[in-house]
C-alpha cells in the first residue's frame, strides 16, 4: 500500500491552488468510496477508517504549518481519487474547517493546520459530494508541543545555556580533552523537553565547517581532536531533514593540553595512546591526521583523532 500511495499524495499547504497532474496509470474509479485515509507530517504518519484512527505522535507547533500529505484507499486497496464534485474537508475539532473540491485528487492544493497550538487536538478528515457524504474517518489524536526556547550544553560537569539570540558563556577545553557533548532542550520556564519522533540534533562546528548530528536517547558528542583556537558551534533541532530551530552559537576554547610526561632538551612528550605491545615507531603521513604505530612483529596499528585506533598492516601471516 505505501508504494501505490506516492501516486495519490494530495500536497497540503493551504487551500490554495498547485496543480500537479496524477500519473495516467492511476485507474479512477468514481463509484467506489474511500475508506481509508493517511495522514502524513515530517517524518511521522498515521491512518484512520470510519471506525478507528491511530493517534499521531507528538508534534512541533511549527510542523503543523508546514506541507503534510493526505491519501485515500477505496476498499480493494487501490488509489482513491476524490471526484470533481466531491469535497474534502479537515475538521479540527469544533472551531476550524478547512475544505477543496473541484477535482481535488487531479492536482489541486489541500490543507495546513496553520495556528493549531495546545496540547490536544481532534483532527478529522471526510470526503463529501453533492449529495451524501462519503466518507467521514474516525478522528485523529495530535498532541501539540512547542518549539524549545533554549538548548543546553553540558561537557563533563561544566553546563552552558544557548537561547536563539543569546549565549551564557564559554567552553573552555584542551586538546587532550575526550569530553562528550550533551545537548538537552528546554522550554521558557526551564523544563526539559522531551526529543519527539523524527527529530534529531544538528551541531556545526563554524571554524570549519564541520558537522555533526546527535541522534536524541542518550547520544552525545565527543570534543576530542579539536584543534588550538578559538571556535564555535551551533544547535539546530531538525524534524527530518527540516529545520525546525536554530540557536545562538555557542564559543569553544581549545587550549593546547598541558605535558603529560617528562621534558627533556625542550622537548615535551605527551601520551597519546596505551595498550600496544612491542611498538617500534609513531609517525604521521604529511597531510595526514592519523598516527601510525609500527610494532616490531610487522603490525601497523592506526590512532584516529577522537583516541580510537584501528589495524592498518598486519604482515605477520
Amino acid at each position: 500500500m505505501a508504494g501505490v500511495a506516492a501516486f495519490a499524495m494530495l500536497l497540503v499547504s493551504g487551500c490554495g491552488k498547485d496543480v500537479t497532474e496524477p500519473p495516467p496509470d492511476i485507474d479512477i474509479e468514481p463509484d467506489v468510496d474511500p475508506v481509508t485515509v493517511q495522514l502524513v507530517f515530517p517524518g511521522l504518519r498515521a491512518e484512520a477508517t470510519a471506525a478507528s484512527a491511530d493517534s499521531i505522535p507528538a508534534i512541533r507547533e511549527t510542523q503543523l504549518t508546514d506541507s503534510f500529505t493526505v491519501a485515500f484507499w477505496d476498499g480493494n486497496g487501490q488509489v482513491f481519487v476524490p471526484g470533481p464534485d466531491d469535497r474534502v474537508e479537515i475538521n479540527v475539532g469544533a472551531g476550524f474547517r478547512c475544505g477543496l473540491g473541484g477535482g481535488i485528487g487531479r492536482g489541486d492544493s489541500a490543507f495546513a493546520l496553520r495556528g493549531l497550538s495546545g496540547a490536544q487536538a481532534s483532527v478529522q478528515v471526510s470526503v463529501v459530494s453533492p449529495t451524501r457524504i462519503r466518507f467521514e474517518a474516525a478522528a485523529f489524536s495530535v498532541a501539540v508541543l512547542a518549539l524549545p526556547t533554549s538548548v543546553v550544553l553540558a561537557v563533563g560537569s561544566d553546563t552552558l545555556t544557548a537561547t536563539v539570540s543569546a549565549v551564557d558563556g564559554t567552553f573552555r577545553i584542551d586538546t587532550d580533552d575526550a569530553l562528550a557533548l550533551v545537548v538537552t532542550l528546554e522550554d521558557s520556564t526551564g523544563q526539559e523537553l522531551a526529543f519527539l519522533q523524527g527529530e534529531s540534533v544538528a551541531l556545526e562546528f563554524l571554524g570549519d565547517g564541520t558537522v555533526a548530528t546527535l541522534v536524541p536517547e542518550g547520544d552525545s558528542l565527543t570534543l576530542r581532536g579539536r584543534l588550538p583556537g578559538t571556535d564555535s558551534v551551533q544547535v539546530r533541532l531538525n524534524a527530518g531533514e527540516r529545520e525546525l530551530v536554530a540557536f545562538a552559537p555557542v564559543p569553544i576554547e581549545v587550549e593546547e593540553a598541558p605535558c603529560s610526561g617528562p621534558t627533556a632538551d625542550g622537548i615535551c612528550l605527551q601520551k597519546m595512546a596505551s595498550g600496544f605491545r612491542t611498538p617500534a615507531h609513531l609517525t604521521s603521513p604529511p597531510g595526514d591526521d592519523r598516527l601510525m604505530v609500527v610494532r616490531t612483529v610487522g603490525v601497523i596499528e592506526i590512532i584516529y583523532l577522537d583516541g580510537s585506533t584501528g589495524r592498518f598492516l598486519d604482515m605477520v601471516d
